[in-house]
């Protein structure tokens, strides 16, 4: 009873808790009364209304007799009411009677007891919380010199807490512990579970395992970067035997294999279209990824970006596969504009249902069950006859415009995406609106004739000046991609620690319309949740000739780049640019003050 009031802060803390006027006290419990660095329990005080009994049972006797035997009570040799022989031998009288004593006189005397109500308990503190962690400061030195001067609250034994004042770095320097290890503050039960799929089995060494029978096995289609050296030429060696396969599934894969022979390089929705409807009903479009394992192997960056490639067949090595080449753009829903007299084309519905060509883009309307298209699917006229274009690469730029020159790619690329944002915006696109901007970019934009790309001020709309300058943007970041690719080849880098950052750079540059690369094993219906689009910069043009302030701000400084200086000196995050400048001069700024503190030495640098 002392331990347990001693555990509670003695009598001077509990008394608080048995007032009338305290309802809103609370106990708190020290599980280490004399350690500091032990914080309490706090209880929860409610309201009960229960009883204190008292319960007495007769005393007993100590006499004893064998069980099941009706011989003479006999004095039992431990001594008068003792349940246990004390180690010591000492007299019965000084044996504490515990719970367990109460206990069995209660189950020794079921008849003979009596119950008395002798109080109500109005307020019970219950503890229902878990203690935190204690963080043990007996070695301590700091903690020690706490416990010594400042925990008694001596004012003489407070001034001689000092700190060590000494400089320069000290061995085994103590750290403080935070004021609380452990941000949960009551139990929680997690109901742990086996998995029911999980079973045991036997492998072929004898040892026992655990085998999930339920989990769908893995999809191993093979992605390649864009710069890669080796194409895969077959299906991985261990995906089982297609015959091995339910009849849907290989009926799926040989009409695939078909189609791969006619047409070597498709998207996943495109490849889908051109499927039997009915096998998909059987396996369910979920088995996409099993399929497409078998026929070729996935682009994870680069111009032919998620396309499935027949296997052996290398798009980089002939021009002819341009016209194979992808592009994405992020699809977001915009609200569509209310109809209005006069205008039948405002609210038009330009979405429509998943139907069998949903791969191709007319220019008109688009179908939302994917984001990827390919150059051969866009039917649209005017971007068809920029594509078409005789004006092509000597070498293939594999980090984003492939065979097509830089100029040709974004102009094409940025003209279908503000096209696209029109037809979500529920207005038909106008082509007349993109001629001038057809006529004006060249199929290879460099330094000799960029200036072609600017407009005069207050000449066009304000969306079409800010249109040409992102296409000017992404035909110089192909420039600048092929250039520092250059670099690297004459540098022989091509298979040094670079590779990895340069890896790195083909995820964001690659065909300028994506950032996170879409799974390879997920099926064409779960497109519209991976593809991304790097294009997605925060113009907000439609086509239509509305424009925001931030479009209105970015055409004043194109058109004043024309007028007052070089075009060819455009402000860019690029080398000779003001950002370039104002950075170099931070960093000589900061190589100084690094070599002033070297030379002040480590008391300088302390003190600073």
């Amino acid at each position: 009873m002392d331990k347990a009031i001693e555990m509670l802060g003695g009598l001077s803390r509990m008394n608080p808790l048995v007032q009338d006027d305290k309802r809103q006290a609370r106990a708190n419990l020290h599980l280490r009364p004399h350690d500091p660095m032990c914080k309490p329990l706090m209880a929860k005080n409610i309201a009960t209304s229960d009883l204190v009994l008292k319960i007495t049972v007769p005393k007993r006797t100590g006499l004893k007799r064998k069980r099941g035997t009706s011989d003479p009570f006999q004095e039992s040799p431990q001594g008068h009411d003792c349940l246990h022989t004390s180690l010591d031998n000492e007299p019965a009288a000084l044996v504490p009677r515990d719970t367990r004593y109460m206990l069995r006189g209660l189950r020794d005397n079921p008849k003979m007891y009596q119950i008395q109500p002798v109080g109500s308990i109005f307020q019970t503190h219950r503890f229902r919380g878990i203690p935190d962690f204690v963080y043990s400061t007996t070695h301590s030195p700091f903690m020690k010199k706490m416990r010594d001067n400042i925990l008694p609250f001596e004012y003489e034994k407070l001034k001689d807490f000092k700190f060590d004042m000494s400089r320069g770095p000290k061995l085994n320097t103590d750290l403080i512990p935070p004021p609380r290890w452990s941000h949960i503050k009551v139990p929680f039960n997690y109901q742990y579970l086996q998995n029911p799929g999980a079973k045991p089995t036997i492998d072929p060494l004898g040892n026992v395992t655990l085998k999930n029978d339920q989990v769908a096995p893995s999809a191993q289609n093979q992605a390649v970067l864009s710069d890669t050296n080796k194409i895969p030429t077959g299906p991985a060696d261990d995906l089982p035997p297609i015959a091995s396969l339910e009849p849907a599934m290989q009926r799926l894969i040989y009409q695939a294999l078909l189609l791969l022979e006619e047409r070597p390089i498709w998207t996943r929705r495109a490849l889908r279209n051109h499927l039997p409807e009915a096998d998909w009903n059987i396996i369910g479009s979920n088995a996409a990824r099993y399929i497409y394992q078998y026929v070729g192997y996935l682009w994870a960056s680069g111009p032919w970006r998620d396309a499935i490639v027949k296997f052996g067949i290398d798009p980089r090595e002939d021009p002819k596969y341009r016209i194979y080449q992808t592009t994405m753009f992020i699809i977001e829903p915009v609200p569509r504009r209310p109809k209005e007299n006069g205008d039948p084309s405002s609210g038009y519905s330009t979405t429509k249902p998943r139907s069998r060509e949903s791969h191709l883009f007319d220019g008109k309307s688009i179908t939302l069950d994917g984001k990827v298209w390919q150059v051969c699917d866009i039917t649209d006229p005017q971007l068809a006859s920029i594509l078409s274009t005789p004006s092509l690469r000597d070498e293939c730029h594999v980090f984003g415009d492939g065979w097509f020159h830089n100029g040709t790619w974004a102009k094409a690329k940025m003209i279908m995406k503000s096209k696209l944002r029109s037809i979500l915006a529920g207005v038909i696109p106008n082509d007349a609106d993109y001629a001038r901007l057809v006529a004006v970019v060249p199929d290879a934009i460099d330094d000799s004739n960029r200036h072609l790309t600017y407009y005069a001020k207050n000449s066009v709309p304000a969306w079409e000046i800010q249109l040409l300058s992102h296409i000017r943007n992404a035909a110089k970041k192909s420039q600048l991609d092929e250039a520092k690719k250059t670099v690297r080849v004459h540098n022989g880098d091509d298979e040094n620690e670079n590779e990895g950052e340069e890896e790195d750079n083909d995820d964001d540059d690659d065909d300028d319309d994506d950032d996170d690369d879409e799974d390879e094993d997920e099926d064409e219906d779960d497109e519209d949740d991976s593809e991304d689009d790097d294009d997605d910069e925060d113009e907000d043009e439609d086509g239509d000739g509305d424009s925001d302030s931030d479009s209105d701000s970015d055409s004043d400084s194109d058109t004043n780049s024309d007028q007052d200086t070089d075009p060819d000196a455009e402000m860019d995050p690029y080398e000779g640019s003001a950002t370039f400048l104002v950075g170099a001069a931070i960093n000589n700024r900061v190589s100084e003050a690094m070599e002033e503190l070297e030379k002040a030495g480590l008391e300088a640098g302390h003190r600073l």
